[in-house]
This record gives structure tokens, C-alpha cells and sequence, in this order.
């Protein structure tokens, strides 16, 4: 699958994958965290993206800032961690 441009109605906060298991299971799952890529003209950055708490963090290279989630994600999609609840 090709990563894509994130934004903010793409991601999904919860998931639920209840219809796909066997006698429709319970199977929701809330996102904890994302990897993206910013592709630059001297090759590509990773930026991860976690949840603590309530409260979204940004860890790119040494800084950590907490973030206002979705609107300041940036990059293409390329992993995304859920949780089972």
C-alpha cells in the first residue's frame, strides 16, 4: 500500500473491525499512534506521533511538543497503532 498525504478526516480515531471477525465479535480499537514521512530533495524524515492520555505528541529528532490533534500532523501516512479496548 502507498503511504498518502495525512489529513485530518483520514485518520481514524476508532476502529471497529467487528463486521470482519467470526458472529461479529466485539472488536474496537482506538488509536494510539502514527508514523509519517516527509519526503524532502535530500531524502525523507520520520516524525512519530503519540498518544498520552488525552494529549497528542510530536517526536521528531530530539524535540518533543504536544500538538493539537489533527490539525498539526504533517506528512504522509505510513503506520498506525491501535489499541484494543
Amino acid at each position: 500500500m502507498d503511504a498518502y498525504q495525512i489529513r485530518s478526516n483520514d485518520i481514524l480515531e476508532e476502529l471497529d473491525l467487528s463486521p470482519y471477525t467470526q458472529n461479529n465479535r466485539p472488536a474496537n480499537y482506538k488509536l494510539i499512534g502514527f508514523l509519517s514521512h516527509i519526503e524532502t530533495s535530500r531524502g525523507g524524515h520520520a516524525i512519530a506521533y503519540i498518544k498520552d492520555g488525552t494529549n497528542w505528541m510530536k517526536f521528531d529528532n530530539e524535540r518533543r511538543q504536544l500538538i493539537r490533534f489533527p490539525q498539526d500532523i504533517e506528512g504522509k501516512g505510513v503506520a498506525f497503532l491501535y489499541q484494543k479496548q
